[in-house]
């Protein structure tokens, strides 16, 4: 078996390797912050016990909206940003919904809100919904006053803090918000009679294509125990082209460099502590290598050479001894030094045939030993992948238990996905040449490639082995995930938006260190959560970078500006803030309004250094936290009165090394259910409904019910008690009757502390004015519309119209009642009556002829 060559390019003296899987366009430093987004939705329905007592009878949408299967309203995207700097979102919608119930008998309806134009922002300093409103004003003295229109207004406080985003894993792909909590403004009010500011709304869901977040304030956080990096010392190398590999070797206080010319490979062994050279270059061969290992019981470095020679190379403590361990005729897709037997693991492959082989060193030679690798499924090949891609020098790796571990990418003819593969051979001396591998694919590993991209670009750049074990998992696709494996699966997890990793590192406490040499960027990560985002100007090459950990919680990086390339060691300065006694919520009562009782937070902190503590309170309704002036102890002592309910506290840890805020304590102060506001009086044309409404305040909020007393006294009004309609704090008596004259109603307020009963309020009842020559009976749901005004004509001759005859048909149009004639009426007369007959629900028809205009002298 012959592996072709894969000659080193050299273009105007610049070397092009690819060492990693990273895409060919990555976003860099300098980029634009605010994206536009063309396409997407808003699902939201106000509010659904409103829309039941709405009912679907009464809910109209305007296109392009649409109503959704559970009754919510979908609004299609018109534009939107999103800016990736503040982490603020801010789209607009088309389309409205129309709300209309309780017909007033004139072709129009009590109950009538139109909400259209949605437009949504999500950002640090606030987050609303807004809309243009009209609303016709329910409780007016008419009972019925016009239509008015409110502009565009606020009429949700969102909470993004406590919905759910999904942000996109592509600039092409779709960012999710979910169950975002959403509160009725104050502004708002006056449209919604009967709901207070703060209601609880349906929470509010939209979705987009582009890249998203939630919004970040001013106030930057670090993640607990971040880790803060110094420079300590650099090395470089004029003659380095390209840096292939990093070992630090803390057991012999030394970092060997493997780093590439245009004609040879070699290694650089220096002081871990003064990245000072100790001595001259290891020589690994003469020609290009790419693929690399390490054993660190014995310090010794192992590279792969274009030619096939495995070399391997020593430091002695003054000289170099180098070895060659075999030729390799199979193109090998990985190589990896298996410590727990002492031996260097490769997988060779051949169009047809893979396997894993593995060297151990005895009498001064190296044995080889051959592990056959099963046939990939039918509908794939080993020539296109499965076993991995010529020259991918970090997606093998060997865990704990000798276990090889391949990070496959997708295959070229794209029948399988990228994918994690379990290796196991048996230990040297158990089997010789011909014994099998046995293959297992890790549960949740596999992820599906993006439709149309190109299968090399797409896929697990590296693989590393941590010290407890775990495994720890680079992924690119237009964006990065580091993963971490434990033996049970995927144990944490976190997506890095905009970001492109060009490798990871692992120290002694599990922290990840990413580079992102576009980003100029060093990102800690722990347990699935970024620690901290520390810029590094000069951070290397994204095509040859190269990162690893060392002793006492150094990190080695390639760092460059331009050539010559060189490595940086960076110190622990200090450890961010780390939050160890999060604040519990408190929940106290108070006995009424101007009362208080006293409550205490309490939050403990570490770091190094110390961190100072404040601490901070969101209002119930407010978008963010500001500071309690003065609370800078570790105990925050509060009178709450009752309108702090719904307020939030939390402690602000900070040091030199970043800030931590603890979890947000919420404070609960119940207070007595009161009425401040009771029902006024109502009178209203018989046949038409009259509104009641009501305005409580207490904590919890008070539960509203409602009476009646016709004169046989008080009686409790309930959702199925015929002539009465119940929605939020309000009241309403359908189909009025003069029977029903001095019907007395009031509301019951009532919480866990108190029950309050407003005064009551009085219905009047009046009878439909009877038009001349006829009766008529209120009826409020027949439509009839009655002109407003009188026939007119323009010009020189314009004269008056008289009526000759007036038809009424007291029972309606269509009724088979006949009609009353009634002659010699002015039709001033005419229009009047039809007035008061459109509300009666009668039909009124009018014939008129010409008077001629009177002649001018």
């Amino acid at each position: 078996m012959s592996a072709p060559p894969v000659a080193r390019l050299l273009v105007a003296g610049a070397i092009t390797v690819v060492t990693a899987l990273v895409p060919a366009v990555a976003p860099g430093v300098a980029r634009a912050e605010s994206t536009a987004i063309t396409t997407g939705s808003l699902h939201w329905g106000f509010k659904q016990s409103f829309r039941s007592y709405v009912t679907d009878a009464g809910i109209a949408t305007s296109k392009p909206a649409t109503r959704a299967a559970d009754g919510a309203v979908d609004f299609p995207l018109s534009k939107g940003t999103y800016d990736a700097a503040s982490g603020t979102t801010s789209v607009t919608f088309t389309g409205g919904v129309h709300f209309r119930a309780h017909a007033d008998g004139s072709g129009g309806y009590l109950l009538d809100i139109t909400l259209s134009s949605p437009q949504l922002t999500l950002s640090a300093t606030g987050s609303t919904l807004t809309m243009a409103v009209t609303s016709r004003q329910l409780l007016a003295g008419d009972q019925g006053g016009p239509v008015k229109d409110y502009g565009r207004i606020p009429v949700a406080n969102l909470d993004p803090a406590s919905g759910t985003v999904q942000p996109a894993a592509a600039a092409t792909g779709t960012t999710a918000w979910s169950a975002i909590p959403a509160t009725l403004t104050a502004d708002a009010v006056p449209a919604f009679l009967a709901y207070p500011t703060g209601t609880a709304l349906d929470p509010v869901a939209f979705r987009y294509t582009g890249p998203g977040g939630a919004p970040r304030s001013d106030e930057v956080f670090t993640g607990p125990a971040a880790p803060l990096l110094e420079r300590a010392a650099t090395w470089s190398d004029p003659k380095a082209l390209s840096l292939d590999a990093l070992y630090p070797d803390p057991a012999r206080g030394l970092v060997y460099v493997v780093r590439g010319n245009s004609v040879s490979h070699a290694v650089q062994v220096l002081d871990a502590t003064t990245m000072a050279e100790l001595g001259g270059d290891g020589a690994l061969g003469t020609s290009t290598a790419y693929l690399n290992a390490f054993d660190p019981d014995t310090g010794t470095v192992f590279a792969l050479q274009d030619d096939g020679t495995l070399a391997a190379a020593r430091w002695t403590g003054s000289a170099w001894a180098t070895d060659t361990v075999a030729t390799v005729t199979d193109t090998v897709t990985g190589l990896a030094w298996d410590r727990a037997h002492h031996r260097l693991l490769a997988i060779g492959t051949t169009d047809s045939a893979a396997a894993v082989v593995g060297w151990t060193h005895s009498g001064g030679q190296w044995d080889e030993t051959t592990y056959a690798l099963p046939a990939p499924p039918a509908a794939s090949s080993i020539a296109d992948g499965w076993y991995g891609r010529p020259r991918q020098v970090r997606n093998l790796a060997v865990d704990g238990d000798g276990t090889l571990v391949l990070a496959r990418t997708s295959l070229d003819s794209g029948t399988a996905a990228p994918a994690v593969l379990r290796i196991a051979v048996s230990a040297p001396g158990a089997a010789r040449a011909g014994a099998a591998a046995t293959v297992s694919q890790l549960a949740g590993t596999a992820f599906a490639a993006p439709a149309g991209d190109p299968a090399p670009n797409v896929g697990y750049s590296q693989v590393v082995a941590g010290g407890d074990g775990s495994l720890y998992l680079l992924r690119n696709q237009n964006t990065s995930t580091v993963t971490r494996l434990t033996a049970t699966g995927v144990d944490r997890q976190v997506t890095l938006p905009d970001t492109i990793v060009a490798g990871i590192a692992v120290d002694d406490d599990a922290v990840i260190y990413a580079g992102a040499p576009n980003n100029k960027q060093l990102i800690a990560i722990r347990d699935g959560v970024v620690l901290r985002r520390q810029a590094v100007t000069d951070l290397g090459s994204r095509l040859t970078f190269v990162v690893a950990t060392g002793a006492g919680h150094s990190v080695y990086a390639e760092t460059r500006t331009a050539f010559p390339l060189g490595v940086t060691r960076f110190t622990r300065a200090g450890l961010g803030p780390s939050v160890t006694g999060q604040p519990a919520a408190a929940h106290v009562a108070v006995t009424g309004a101007g009362d208080s009782a006293g409550v205490t937070f309490t939050a403990t902190g570490d770091g190094d250094p110390q961190p100072t503590v404040r601490w901070q309170v969101r209002t119930a309704g407010a978008a963010g936290f500001t500071d309690v002036p003065g609370a800078t102890d570790g105990t925050l002592s509060v009178d709450a009165t009752a309108t702090d309910d719904g307020s939030a506290y939390r402690a602000v840890f900070t040091n030199a090394a970043g800030a931590i805020a603890s979890e947000p304590a919420a404070l609960q102060v119940d207070s007595p259910a009161s009425i401040t506001e009771s029902p006024s009086d109502s009178t209203v044309v018989a046949g038409r409904d009259a509104f009641f409404a009501v305005t409580t305040a207490g904590g919890p909020a008070p539960t509203v019910t409602w009476q009646a007393d016709s004169g046989a006294g008080w009686v409790d009004v309930t959702t199925a008690t015929p002539g009465y309609r119940l929605t939020g704090t309000a009241l309403a008596v359908t189909g009025t009757s003069t029977a029903q004259t001095g019907l007395r109603v009031r509301a019951t307020a009532v919480n866990a502390l108190a029950t309050a009963v407003s005064d009551p309020a009085i219905l009047t009842v009046t009878a439909a004015p009877t038009p001349p020559g006829g009766s008529a009976t209120a009826t409020p749901s027949t439509g009839v519309t009655a002109p407003t005004t009188a026939p007119t004509t323009t010009g020189a001759d314009a004269g008056a119209d008289t009526v000759t005859a007036v038809a009424v048909d007291a029972a309606g149009p269509g009724s088979a009642a006949g009609a009353t004639a009634a002659t010699g009426v002015d039709v001033r007369g005419l229009l009047l009556a039809g007035a008061v007959l459109a509300v009666a629900g009668a039909a009124v028809t009018a014939t008129a002829r010409r008077r001629a205009a009177p002649r001018r002298r």
